[in-house]
């Protein structure tokens, strides 16, 4: 008789890993109302400029930083590296509140910065969540991650919103959500300490050497094939879109509607409702019934065209309406467009999502760079843009079946 050891789902090493995945998620959502509601200068044009540093950093800092803390965790463990990462988000979130507190933009961008340099937090606890219990399981204990992730990016907005309407103070409103994610993050770490079973650095450590460029030289794979390079390019301006109006509907919401901050705050909470709503519902029914090219191309021309419109719009009722479809529709391309990529992996999945990957990242820190100054003209710029770039991203995704084989 064969003993077997496999562990088939080790709720009490996976529950950690899961709040620390929600956590992270929980954080970056909530971070974009808080930046938005409370201005880093009082000179519009400044403002503007600085909102889209202290936005763009971040994601800036991710893409050289986090191939570096995945090699890494492949040579000390995934443990120490986690806790790393997780310092990091807490370090971060208290240097914003300080420059909060003190005046200081500076302190808030280094804030972001020091995020940034730390983000991978989310990939590292999903790896992990792969390595604990047995294959069958697997996939089970990834989606388990992903779900936390998304519940996060709903709860996180929510969570600041409830506190703003609690606080009596500005500076309650934009202290109290950050102080409540370092609370938790600290309280999730000394979990994970206790309760990840690290079995330390696996014996071939020098396979993965430390490059500070790694992420840029994965994006040569974008360019492996005439397919593989219309994709990066859709996926790009994809991203570039979705950046665009993710980083700065909240800008536009306040400069138009007047909205106050636990009302944008609920706004990225209902975007992050229509994410849910793709991964559990939506592109698993579109997926049953077409393949991944017209549910990309079909969710692309929906979410230009509900971008278009909330750019024009002169109701706060409608862009409450449209948040539903336009979140729902960028994941539902989104999704999508990853599976065009895998199909052209031939063996390099993991290669081809690192492109991805690095390719997300460039893109929402570009568009935040540049959203900053175009906001500074108007604050619908961005939203204008992103609509623009979406259409151009769907105008190549058309182009794509004749150049696919």
């Amino acid at each position: 008789m064969t003993q077997t050891t496999t562990r088939a789902f080790p709720i009490g090493q996976l529950l950690p890993l899961c709040l620390l995945v929600f956590v992270d998620a929980m954080g970056f959502a909530m971070i974009v109302p808080i930046l938005a509601s409370n201005p880093l200068s009082d000179n519009p044009l400044l403002q503007s400029i600085l909102y889209g540093i202290a936005v763009g950093i971040y994601p800036l800092a991710t893409f050289f930083a986090a191939p570096l803390l995945g090699v890494l965790s492949d040579r000390k463990g995934r443990l120490p590296i986690m806790l790393l990462c997780g310092a990091g988000l807490i370090a971060s979130y208290a240097g914003i509140a300080i420059g909060f507190e003190v005046g200081s933009p500076t302190l808030v961008i280094v804030g972001r910065l020091v995020g940034g340099l730390t983000a991978a937090t989310q990939a590292l606890a999903l790896a992990a969540l792969s390595d604990l219990g047995d294959r069958e399981s697997k996939d089970a204990r990834i989606n388990l991650g992903l779900l936390a992730s998304s519940l996060g990016f709903v709860l996180g907005p929510l969570l600041s919103g409830v506190l703003a309407q609690l606080g009596g103070s500005a500076q309650f409103d934009r202290i109290a959500p950050l102080v409540a994610v370092m609370a938790l993050a600290a309280v999730t770490l000394g979990w994970l300490a206790t309760s990840y079973p690290d079995k330390g650095a696996p014996e071939r450590v020098e396979d993965n050497p430390l490059d500070f460029l790694g992420s840029v030289r994965e994006l040569r794979l974008a360019v492996a094939s005439p397919v593989l390079r219309r994709l990066s390019a859709i996926f790009l301006l994809q991203q570039l879109a979705w950046g665009g109006f993710f980083f700065f509907m909240a800008t536009f919401l306040i400069s138009r509607f007047a909205m106050s901050n636990y009302e944008v705050s609920y706004f990225m909470g209902v975007l992050g409702v229509g994410f849910c709503l793709s991964f559990a519902v939506v592109t698993p029914l579109l997926r049953k019934a077409f393949a991944a090219y017209p549910v990309a191309l079909g969710a692309m021309i929906v979410t230009t065209v509900c971008i278009a419109v909330a750019a024009a719009g002169q109701s706060a009722h409608w862009e409450w309406l449209l948040a539903i479809p336009i979140s729902t529709g960028v994941a539902v391309a989104y999704g999508a467009v990853i599976s065009l990529f895998t199909d052209q992996a031939d063996g390099n999945e993991g290669g081809i999502l690192g492109v991805t990957a690095s390719i997300n990242a460039l893109a929402f820190g570009l568009t935040s760079l540049a959203g900053g100054v175009i906001a500074g003209g108007a604050a619908v710029g961005p939203i204008v843009f992103a609509a623009i770039l979406m259409a151009a991203s769907t105008l190549l995704l058309t182009g794509l079946r004749k150049n696919r084989g």
